[in-house]
């Protein structure tokens, strides 16, 4: 069905919980197939790593997802959905913390 969105004009993809779908990758690896600059929104979980992760768990899931996804630009690092009030303050904070870090790491080569 992803290649029959793209099909119709979809111009990105947002709020996907890896864990129970597509991964990070599947979506990367469709923006490549398309040749268009389809934007990814996502995608760290929710429902594992913020609420139940330490901080190092974060920092690496937030790896994972900008090294899957920030190929060819128009990649947005954010929860997989809702973040609920049992998400450890650190984790959210550490969230956005490590994306500045590590994404500017990864753009400067």
């Amino acid at each position: 069905i992803l290649d029959d969105l793209l099909d119709c004009g979809v111009d990105g993809f947002q709020g996907f919980q890896q864990d129970t779908g597509p991964t990070l990758e599947h979506f990367a690896n469709l923006r490549a197939r398309s040749g268009d600059k389809l934007i990814l929104w996502g995608s760290v979980s929710v429902t594992k790593t913020l609420p139940f992760g330490t901080v190092a768990d974060v920092e690496r899931e937030v790896e994972a997802c900008i090294d899957a996804a920030h190929e060819g630009g128009g990649f947005f690092l954010a929860p997989s959905s809702s973040v609920g009030p049992e998400v450890p303050d650190a984790n959210i904070l550490a969230m956005h913390r490590h994306a500045v870090e590590y994404g500017r790491r990864v753009r400067s080569g």
